[in-house]
């Protein structure tokens, strides 16, 4: 499993981050706005279940994670920059 991001993507003034996840060889593209938690299931072709989490930066903490973890046991994530407000 693997996750690539544009960590700074909400710090750099964009409303949203992409990020690349790859499960089991699959990759998945994924689009989470800078402000609003994000929560999302999905399966891959190979039958793995997988969930992606992300807090909001909301001005309270200067980082937040993007969590994928998957049934099978296979788990990453990442931090991502939030802006201070």
């Amino acid at each position: 499993m693997s996750i690539q991001a544009d960590k700074s993507a909400c710090v750099d003034g964009k409303d949203a981050m992409r990020f690349e996840v790859t499960v089991s060889g699959e990759r998945k593209t994924v689009k989470a706005l800078c402000v609003v938690a994000y929560s999302e299931t999905f399966k891959s072709k190979s039958g793995v279940s997988c969930s992606i989490t992300s807090g909001m930066c909301s001005g309270y903490f200067p980082q937040e994670k993007f969590v994928v973890s998957c049934d099978d046991g296979q788990r990453d994530s990442v931090y991502i920059d939030c802006q201070s407000h």
